[in-house]
């Protein structure tokens, strides 16, 4: 399907703008819309209206330049800019430079534009566009990926920092800097190598000093631990608990940078501070019991308690009732029938009981207690006394909810399946994981209970060594870094993916832990497309420099190349007219004004040719062909010139050869030119011998000479279009015969091949080409 593309051509010639017109509208490959201004001002009104895929831009404009009119194009504020080919009315290579400097994508001489490279032109400026837009989408994937990870790091609860040893100060810190000592990032880089000094308590920098010596003798992946005080933004001493390990080493093996967190542990020091305290209360009141203790009563209903009621409720003796009502009137409406009901089921055998409950304190606010004592009896079963203590366990109650909480959060990020979750130890079984992770593996919750699912079966053999190491960590520290490896997914594909892990104590289960698996299957994708464009727009910039500078060559050669012979032929005419000459002399000048009229009628011809190669139009008119003949007929046209230079010219022809289907004028353009090409580069007295013998599936014709040969580096580019071997002095011609030729037999569904062992050695041409 022909694909759509829109054109603003910017020319003030109108004789130009319609020779662009119908340039374009011969190209087969894309339809256009064509747009038309003669003035700068007008085509950038247009571009404000209308999308425009490329922009032929004419150098000098009335109202201003091409140059200009470039600088202004950026301000319309459109995405993308489109593609711009400059059109100039000379070659000025400044002109270029610049406006390649300023966007251009390409430029054409007008005097020298054709279709064909209008076209070309049009479609490498899009192409370049097109690269260029996926490059940009590949690079906002590749920031999206770092923004993702940045964050991680913003998330994580304490301060992570990268510290050069060398330059003594940090390369990185997040967010959490704020939070936990109250600078920003840029603070504490602004402070460079005072950092330390300035925010480290005292008695506590002499011990970093020491850390880090400890730190150079550290293997890699290697954690040490630190605790230190660091003074806040509001100038009060925290505490700090930081985990280090080497980031960077020097070429030496030293280490160069380590990386690190750092963890807020204040309240953790000032409550061992209070627990310390409170021990050595304790040890001071051994006698003292910290809880209420108790003895009731029962058939007088009095109460006797200790001052630990003024610990527990807030109470003194004098202000509480020193009876069981009392009590029962500050427990919680909800667990005072629960209570009453307790006792009245206790049979007669019964003689312990342990409760929990809430009880009012004095500021209205309940706590929960463990109400733990003995009941004796009479002889006849009847309550006689309970002798018991009362223990005040709000904070146990507190953390237990947290810890339900917790647990709760935990199972709903589980079941969220934000990312794979299972449950695993060191010896490679998995015990349990959310839907996510068996989604990823492509495995189902049945296959996971019959317990075949196992995480080292899932590694491939080289993360062997990997997982050894991040066991050791975890053994080690609890924890293990996150790295990246691979598993085997169910249908044996593999699956790159992020892993942390973490220990959890207090099971059953040696070495349990809990892992978080993320798949890095389409950041991996992205990174591997990001490469690809970045190659191809390499690729395609160097292709485009390359017929860029190939083109310019081309120039720079017709010119030359069609001025030789007019130069001889004005000069001779030129003479013929204004002096009188002896008849040989006329002779000798009508020889040469014919052969360089013969020399640049085949130049023009060979550019005819290229030129309807280049848009598809050089046809074939396909008849039987005596390929004999077309040999014969060669070997007869090249022979005067052979003969000029004493060049031995032989013909070897096998009998019978059978018709084939072809054009026999071009077959005979072919071997036209490979024997023209064979007598140039031969020296006087060589020889050239050409060769027609049939074989089973076609007919094959070797052009071979004595000349100089073509060098191996040259060898593989002999067929290209413009291409001469600079080793060689110049001979004449563009350097478009052999590509031509290569075309034409590639036309009859055959092949031509050029050998040759070197320099000085001769070269030869194989033609092939098929009976039917």
């Amino acid at each position: 399907m022909v694909q759509s593309l829109t054109v603003l051509i910017i020319d003030d010639s109108p004789e130009d703008r319609e020779v662009y017109r119908r340039y374009l509208l011969q190209d087969q490959e894309y339809s256009y819309t064509i747009l038309e201004s003669e003035s700068g001002e007008e085509a950038l009104e247009l571009y404000r209206q209308f999308q425009t895929d490329c922009i032929l831009l004419d150098f000098l404009l009335p109202d201003m330049d091409g140059l200009e009119f470039l600088a202004e194009l950026p301000k319309l504020a459109k995405k993308v800019i489109p593609a711009v080919v400059m059109l100039t009315g000379y070659g000025n290579e400044a002109i270029a430079v610049q406006a390649m400097k300023s966007g251009v994508h390409d430029y054409l001489v007008k005097g020298q534009t054709t279709a064909g490279r209008l076209h070309s032109t049009i479609h490498s400026a899009i192409a370049q566009v097109k690269l260029r837009q996926e490059l940009q989408q590949s690079e906002a994937r590749l920031r999206e990926s770092q923004q993702f990870i940045e964050r991680i790091a913003e998330t994580t609860p304490g301060i992570l920092y990268v510290y050069d040893l060398l330059e003594r100060r940090n390369l990185y810190l997040n967010s959490q800097v704020n939070k936990l000592l109250g600078y920003s990032s840029q603070q504490i880089q602004d402070l460079g190598q005072e950092f330390l000094i300035k925010l480290m308590y005292p008695e506590d920098l002499p011990l970093f000093f020491l850390h880090l010596q400890k730190i150079a003798t550290v293997k890699d992946s290697e954690i040490l631990e630190f605790e230190y005080r660091m003074r806040h933004a509001d100038g009060r001493w925290h505490w700090f608990y930081s985990r280090d390990t080497v980031f960077i080493r020097n070429d030496d093996g030293s280490p160069r940078q380590i990386v690190g967190t750092a963890y807020d542990i204040t309240n953790r020091k000032q409550t061992e501070a209070q627990l310390s305290l409170s021990n050595e209360r304790f040890q001071l009141a051994a006698a003292a019991v910290n809880c209420l203790i108790y003895d009731w009563n029962i058939p007088e209903n009095t109460v006797e308690r200790t001052e630990g009621l003024t610990r527990i409720l807030g109470y003194s003796a004098q202000e509480a009732e020193p009876t069981q009502e009392w009590w029962m009137e500050k427990i919680h409406p909800e667990d005072r029938k629960l209570l009453q009901s307790s006792f009245e089921k206790m049979s007669v055998n019964d003689d312990y009981y342990a409760l929990e409950y809430r009880v009012r304190h004095k500021n209205n606010q309940y706590r929960y207690v463990l109400d733990q004592g003995v009941i004796t009896r009479d002889q006849n079963g009847q309550l006689l006394r309970a002798v018991g203590s009362t223990t005040d366990i709000s904070d146990r109650k507190y953390q237990e909810a947290a810890l339900r909480e917790s647990e709760a959060k935990f199972r709903r990020i589980v079941e969220s399946n934000i990312v794979g979750i299972y449950f695993g130890d060191f010896s490679g079984r998995i015990y349990e994981a959310n839907d996510a992770f068996l989604e990823m593996l492509g495995y189902t919750r049945a296959e996971l209970k019959t317990e075949n699912l196992r995480w080292d079966t899932l590694t491939p053999a080289e993360y062997q060594s990997l997982d050894q190491q991040k066991v050791q960590e975890l053994q080690t520290a609890g924890v293990c870094t996150p790295f990246e490896k691979e598993y085997f997914r169910k249908d044996g594909t593999r699956m790159p993916i992020l892993l942390g892990i973490a220990r959890i104590d207090g099971t059953d289960k040696p070495g349990y832990c809990v892992c978080f698996v993320l798949d890095l299957t389409q950041r991996k994708l992205v990174e591997i497309q990001r490469q690809q464009l970045l190659q191809l727009e390499q690729t395609a910039r160097a292709e485009a420099e390359a017929a860029n500078h190939a083109k310019d060559e081309f120039v720079a050669m017709v010119s030359h190349d069609l001025r030789s012979p007019l130069n001889a032929i004005l000069g001779w005419a030129q003479l013929l007219r204004t002096k009188e000459f002896d008849k040989e002399r006329v002779n000798r000048a009508l020889e040469t004004i014919e052969r360089n009229a013969l020399s640049q009628a085949k130049l023009l011809e060979d550019l005819l040719n290229m030129s309807q190669i280049l848009r598809g139009k050089l046809h074939l008119e396909l008849k039987p062909v005596d390929l004999g003949a077309i040999v014969r007929e060669a070997i007869q046209t090249a022979y005067p010139a052979a003969n000029a230079k004493n060049i031995h010219l032989e013909c070897v022809i096998d009998q019978p050869i059978p018709a084939i289907t072809g054009d026999g004028d071009r077959l005979l353009q072919v071997l036209g030119n490979l024997l023209s090409n064979a007598i140039k580069f031969t020296p006087d007295g060589g020889q050239i011998n050409v060769k027609l013998f049939p074989h089973e599936y076609h007919a094959e014709i070797t052009v071979t000479d004595t000349g100089i040969g073509i060098s191996p580096e040259f060898l593989p580019f002999v067929f290209e279009r413009y291409r001469q071997d600079y080793r060689i002095p110049k001979q004449g011609g563009l350097g478009l015969g052999l590509a031509i030729a290569h075309y034409l037999i590639e036309l009859h569904g055959g092949t031509i091949q050029a050998l040759s062992l070197g320099e000085g050695q001769g070269s030869t041409f194989s033609i092939k080409l098929p009976w039917q």
